[in-house]
């Protein structure tokens, strides 16, 4: 690969080098919504119970989620100005590769792919088959709950392998779920914490 970022391919009958720039076909409201989507996760939901079990302080969680929000926030500011210093598409791997080399971003890609993107998207689909066959009093077994994760995971990845405007659009319908909870879930805090 020369430098400038094409490949050189030999013996072939392409006389010129051609780029590909990816189209923006989602608009403004989808991208903030994949944005928050994204940066809320769902460990504020799975994650809490253990928290408050150790806190013992339904003030003592809220803190904590207020700090890790706020840490939250400087990893996003530095990635705001990575994209401004970078603007290209690639994400982690294309700032890595600028800034250290092309072996970095590579690393980076993979073990974005495998512990970034691959684990959670399984730990999260085995959180949500649980609360769901628990919402319903259904004791199933094990194979039971990680078979309908596997369908989860599916069904999204279909959803998501048709137009982009379709997969955009319905991540943004799931954030606005996952906002509607997010309050939901901090008002029934202040509630039960004013019962205390």
């Amino acid at each position: 690969m020369k430098s400038n970022g094409f490949v050189e391919l030999e013996n072939t009958s392409i006389s010129e080098k051609e780029s590909f720039k990816l189209r923006r076909e989602i608009g403004l409201f989808p991208a903030v919504m994949l944005v928050i989507g994204n940066t809320i996760g769902t460990g504020i939901f799975t994650t809490s119970g253990f928290i408050i079990k150790e806190l013992k302080d339904p003030g003592a969680l809220l803190l904590v989620w207020i700090l890790g929000g706020l840490i939250a926030l400087f990893g996003a500011i530095s990635y705001a100005e990575l994209g401004k210093m970078f603007p290209r598409a690639g994400g982690e791997y294309t700032f890595l590769k600028e800034s250290f080399g092309e072996v970095f971003g590579f690393l980076a890609g993979w073990i974005s792919l495998i512990v970034g993107f691959s684990a959670p998207i399984a730990a999260t689909a085995i959180a949500f088959s649980k609360y769901f066959l628990e919402l319903f009093h259904l004791q199933t077994l094990e194979v039971t709950s990680k078979l309908l994760a596997i369908l989860v995971i599916l069904f999204l990845s279909f959803i998501h392998m048709q137009k982009i405007k379709i997969g955009a659009n319905f991540q943004a319908g799931l954030t606005l779920f996952k906002i509607f909870f997010l309050f939901a879930f901090i008002f029934l805090g202040f509630y039960a914490l004013k019962k205390i």
